[in-house]
């Protein structure tokens, strides 16, 4: 049986126990080279624990192999809106377009997947930054901040994929150019994008997306 067949084996197994809903979501370790060896280590490792009634320990070796195959994704922007309104992970309420009310502050959501995850003692930790930059439509910089964001956080279990939130008041009325870079700091990478928005004068009507 080959180590992906044994992986879906075993959480097709753990399904039926009603054990595997955080299992499938975990991650664990740094970014190291990928071996099929470790890999079908984790997983026999697994499928012993399991058969001894060891569930905590064969959670653990899943996590592992979960590790082991999370820390290969490449780094990556999953999806960025302007909102009106962020509450969670995936719960926000999309602008209708990028025309923002002279008191309104900019409110932008970002997803990333693929970040870097270390394995410290019990606990799993990322380190995400982020830079920001906003220029007006003369060219000129009006804010700049090198780690406007900087997540370094330590959970119990990792979770993943990772959400963002930028909020950003008091721009006077004009068309600006927002530019952000997204760093993990532990797999020494980053990627960067950009778009455009408008603060509205007092007494303008909204005409609809211009990006």
């Amino acid at each position: 049986m080959t180590s992906i067949s044994k992986l879906n084996a075993l959480l097709k197994t753990l399904r039926s126990y009603g054990a595997v809903s955080i299992a499938i979501s975990v991650i664990l370790l740094l970014p190291s080279v990928l071996t099929a060896n470790d890999f079908e280590n984790n997983l026999n490792n697994a499928l012993k624990l399991y058969k001894e009634g060891k569930y905590v320990e064969t959670f653990n070796e899943i996590s592992n192999a979960m590790m082991l195959l999370h820390n290969q994704k490449k780094f990556q922007l999953v999806k960025y809106e302007l909102c009106t309104e962020i509450l969670g992970y995936g719960e926000y309420v999309k602008r209708e377009d990028n025309k923002l009310k002279p008191s309104e502050p900019l409110l932008f959501y970002l997803e990333v997947d693929g970040y870097g995850v270390q394995k410290t003692g019990d606990n799993y930790g990322f380190w995400i930054s982020e830079d920001v930059k906003i220029i007006d439509a003369e060219g000129k910089i009006v804010l700049e901040r090198t780690d406007f964001l900087n997540y370094k956080k330590v959970f119990p279990v990792p979770v993943i994929p990772l959400y963002l939130q930028n909020k950003i008041g008091n721009l006077p009325p004009g068309k600006y150019k927002y530019e952000f870079t997204i760093k993990d700091q532990l797999k020494k990478t980053f990627l960067s994008a950009w778009f455009e928005f408008e603060v509205m004068k007092e007494g303008e009507v909204k005409e609809g997306l211009k990006q």
